[in-house]
């Protein structure tokens, strides 16, 4: 048996690799949303918090987030806020980047509306997906005291390449021309 997974800068594994792209507010949702549907690689996450809340809800709200920014599933964060939401988004994006997760804002008031914010976070997110797929992949066979570390470019190209040649890929590389 062996454990695929991914070291995180706080020590915790994780079992996938994905960018978070999170709302933190209501009203940023569709473009949360809208942002990660096109980016592979990238998971919206999305709530029906939104303003005029209690200190009490607001506080849940960015802990919440916080921790789902935390969790060792996702390889970094792209926070999607409106700009006038109760939660303080700067406060949340520290917390995250705390656990050493690289951690990206985009708010919609500051880029001129949900379109031009979509297609700027559209690029974060790529750019954050792109940093993930070079994360190492630590695997662990039963009974052995050593790692060996796999890197891809490409996820998709590495689970591709396995599945093809029975899981003996250890190093993908890929080469772009421009």
């Amino acid at each position: 048996m062996e454990f695929k997974g991914y070291r995180r800068l706080d020590g915790r594994v994780g079992t996938r690799n994905y960018v978070g792209v999170l709302s933190t507010v209501v009203c940023a949702n569709e473009v949360a949303e809208r942002i990660a549907e096109s980016v592979h690689g990238a998971a919206a996450f999305l709530h029906q918090q939104g303003c005029g809340q209690t200190p009490v809800d607001v506080t849940r709200v960015s802990e919440t987030l916080v921790n789902l920014g935390r969790n060792p599933n996702l390889a970094a964060v792209l926070l999607v806020s409106l700009g006038c939401e109760s939660v303080m988004v700067e406060d949340v994006a520290r917390a995250i980047a705390a656990s050493g997760k690289r951690v990206e804002q985009l708010v919609i008031q500051e880029e001129g509306g949900a379109a031009r914010s979509v297609a700027r976070g559209q690029l974060a997110a790529q750019e954050l997906v792109m940093e993930a797929s070079t994360i190492p992949v630590r695997l662990s066979p039963e009974g052995a005291a050593a790692f060996r570390w796999v890197i891809t470019s490409l996820p998709s190209a590495a689970r591709q390449m396995n599945e093809s040649y029975g899981n003996s890929v250890t190093t993908l590389q890929l080469s772009l021309v421009v």
